[in-house]
């Protein structure tokens, strides 16, 4: 229904009742009533249309548009509908189903009419039918019962992983409450080394996680795989159209080895039945099931490590090419505002070959002209914290993101600092849409880049080094939203620019004395 679509589009894209009603110049209480399906727009009201409009306007690249035709489930239809059409498109989709309110009243009418025309009719005694009742294939399937059920089953499934020769690719999915992993201290450390052991043997997994969960548990649920994903074999996924039910589904299946399947209901869980499946045929068509379940979605998290670092240069490339409102927190300045002599001098101190120097170059070429063209019209906002003066001195502070990829590290010398913060004065002084707040980082090894309705960026700077790039609406909004406060965490005479830069310049004029 209308309601049902507009609640998706305004939750993707982070719009307020407030938001929508100012495009559209109209109450904000009518766009709530929209959103409730106590109104929707007439059938020859252009509010759809408008609305449509609206939501394209603020996909502002390509990929924003792919991925708001993924909600709406259009995206083959971008394949074949011109660029001015779009919004006709989405304005259909908008508006499609409504019509089923005017034939379900048909339906209602003509299902009173049929009992109230109902008369008894005299129905002659059916001849004897003999039918053979039709037989299937007869399969040893065990039951395992409630959570413990389920604990006991993971614990087989793994093992029997474990002990294969060869390797397998693990699919792997519930959306079941997540109280059968965390509830059991002792379950989940056995879980935990099982899965090392999985990893460890060479398999690799495919899992889809379950976006209606709150951003706290799913956050949780990925803290646990966390030490799993720097290993750099485990495909995250997400469903975008995912619909509530009544019922929740695990299948955690392993093609040739076994599968564990559950239909459960929440309010249930203790008496779920878990079918634990050892033949191939069953296992075979789980895994076709769930083959096509992943086509439908998205990847959740890009995980770049080592063994795949290569990667690192079009993810970062790609996430900085995009448009919108930009957070930045880290200990180290970020790799935009870096001078081209500083970095050009410790690309030559780089120990690496000449072709692996081009890319790097490209990319903060890339970087820095993302960063002067998104500053004219987005804000760019960093946190940072300014290391000792003393460890400047001594040659401790490494780079920004080109210390990725030498395993020695790359430092800044004292003059190489000192034009860094020169140029960030420079920057402030420039563009009012730049800021930068002075503050202290409790992780120093993380730098966060987060981009408005475009993704984040998480990257691990110390070995293991790893990037995680984040794609999921709500999560993004989640860690916009936290770095957005961070500023008014300090104290009101530290948030002016005036400040910012009256501190900088005395730490450059305190490092560089003799």
């Amino acid at each position: 229904m209308f309601n049902d679509k507009l609640n998706i589009l305004m939750q993707s894209q982070n719009v307020s009742n407030v938001k929508l009603a100012k495009a559209l110049s109209v109450d904000t209480s009518l766009v709530s009533r929209w959103r409730t399906g106590s109104r929707k727009p007439g059938k020859n009201s252009s509010f759809a249309r408008e609305i449509a409009a609206y939501f394209l306007r603020r996909a502002k690249t390509e990929e924003h548009k792919r991925r708001l035709l993924d909600i709406t489930g259009m995206n083959t239809e971008l394949k074949t509908t011109g660029e001015l059409s779009l919004d006709t498109v989405l304005e259909e989709w908008l508006l499609s189903g409504e019509e089923k309110s005017f034939d379900e009243s048909s339906a209602i009418d003509s299902f009173l009419s049929g009992i109230s025309s109902y008369r008894k009719i005299d129905v002659a005694p059916a001849p004897e039918l003999i039918v053979p009742l039709p037989t299937g294939m007869v399969v040893t399937t065990e039951v395992l019962f409630g959570i413990k059920g389920k604990q006991n089953g993971v614990i087989r499934f793994l093992s029997s992983v474990i002990a294969q020769k060869e390797p397998r690719i693990i699919l792997l999915f519930s959306n079941e409450d997540m109280e059968w992993l965390f509830s059991d201290r002792g379950f989940f450390l056995t879980w935990e080394l099982l899965m090392r052991r999985v990893i460890n043997n060479g398999n690799k997994i495919k899992i889809i996680h379950t976006v209606n969960r709150d951003i706290t548990e799913m956050l949780s649920s990925i803290e646990a795989w966390m030490p799993l994903y720097f290993s750099g074999v485990i495909e995250p996924y997400y469903f975008l159209k995912y619909h509530k039910s009544v019922f929740r589904s695990t299948m955690f299946i392993a093609r040739g080895v076994a599968a564990l399947t559950a239909e459960s209901i929440p309010e249930k869980a203790d008496n779920t039945p878990y079918y634990y499946h050892t033949n191939a045929a069953i296992i075979d068509e789980l895994a076709n099931k769930f083959d096509y379940f992943l086509g439908l979605c998205r990847p959740l998290i890009h995980i770049i490590t080592k063994n795949n670092f290569a990667g690192a240069f079009e993810l970062y490339c790609k996430f900085e090419q995009q448009t919108g409102v930009s957070l930045y927190k880290a200990s180290d300045f970020s790799p935009a505002t870096l001078p081209e002599e500083v970095l050009n001098a410790m690309l030559r101190r780089m120990n690496r070959d000449e072709p692996f120097k081009n890319k790097l170059l490209h990319i903060f070429k890339v970087d820095a002209d993302a960063f002067y063209r998104n500053v004219q019209s987005d804000s760019i906002t960093e946190y940072i914290e300014l290391p000792e003066i003393e460890d400047v001195r001594a040659g401790k502070v490494y780079a920004p993101f080109i210390s990725l990829f030498d395993e020695a590290g790359i430092f800044y010398n004292v003059e190489e600092y000192a034009l860094h913060l020169k140029n960030i004065v420079h920057l402030l002084e420039k563009y009012s849409n730049y800021n930068l707040f002075l503050c202290s980082n409790r992780l120093p090894n993380v730098s966060i880049k987060v981009k408005e309705e475009a993704g984040a960026l998480i990257i691990k700077n110390n070995s293991p080094c790893v990037i995680f790039s984040l794609n999921l609406p709500d999560m993004t909004n989640a860690f916009f939203s936290k770095l957005e406060k961070e500023q008014y965490l300090l104290p009101e005479a530290e948030r002016s620019k005036d400040y910012v830069i009256q501190t900088l310049n005395q730490y450059c004029h305190g490092l560089l004395r003799k």
